[in-house]
């Protein structure tokens, strides 16, 4: 027994495969695009785990910070409170008994260095700069000057305004906090002020250049904190 379709009924089978063929095509479809939207689910989840662990350590680190901070200030005001106690310059820590003796002036030069042009910028530099500055200023009666985020020229052109003014009974602080480098070659540190560039030492300033400038003050003592 044969089966014979007519031209009508050979039409109508076509377009029922047509249809089958094209649903087929949609389920296909809406299944990639929901695997498409599951993975991009999973990557979002993913993204946003990476960025509470990363919210997460940069609290870690800044509460790090605040806490060496606090240790470093408590550790300079403990020194300075020492040097006074050998007579200072009038603060409430000064020795009375002592008050008719010319202990000089106290200068302090304060610098906070962490919007860098060319190298990674750092958190609480000038916030600790300023910190320091206002306790040398409010508690100890130093005169200071405060540099934030200085270029090279401005670093050394302050150390040259220290050495021509401090006189032979005054005393001095430079607090510098901000990227310092160890070049292991040649056994030399470097303070880096906020227009060094990496591997490139025309724009750093070496430790020999703060020896020598510190030998050359007529200054009766100097003191040197460096966070760095």
């Amino acid at each position: 027994m044969s089966l014979q379709l007519t031209e009508g009924g050979s039409r109508e089978l076509k377009a029922r495969m047509a249809e089958i063929v094209r649903l087929r095509e949609e389920a296909e479809q809406r299944q990639k695009a929901e695997k498409a939207r599951k993975a991009r689910e999973a990557e979002a989840e993913k993204a946003r785990a990476a960025e509470m662990a990363r919210m997460k350590r940069e609290a870690e680190d800044a509460r790090k910070a605040e806490i060496a901070r606090t240790a470093e200030i408590a550790s300079l005001k403990q020194a300075l409170e020492a040097r006074l106690k050998a007579g200072g310059p009038g603060g409430k820590n000064a020795l009375p008994d002592m008050s008719g003796v010319d202990f000089g002036r106290y200068h302090a030069l304060v610098i906070g260095i962490e919007d860098y042009k060319h190298l990674p910028k750092l958190q609480t530099a000038v916030n600790d700069a300023v910190t320091v500055a206002q306790v040398l200023k409010k508690e100890y009666g130093f005169k200071v000057t405060l540099l934030l985020d200085p270029d090279h020229g401005e670093v050394i052109d302050a150390f040259d305004e220290y050495r021509e003014k401090l006189g032979p009974t005054d005393n001095l602080l430079i607090y510098y906090v901000g990227h310092g480098w160890l070049d292991e070659d040649s056994d030399r540190g470097y303070w880096l002020p906020v227009d060094a560039k990496p591997k490139r030492r025309s724009r750093w300033v070496s430790n020999a250049t703060i020896t020598d400038t510190l030998k050359a003050l007529s200054a009766k003592h100097v003191m040197v904190v460096a966070d760095s």
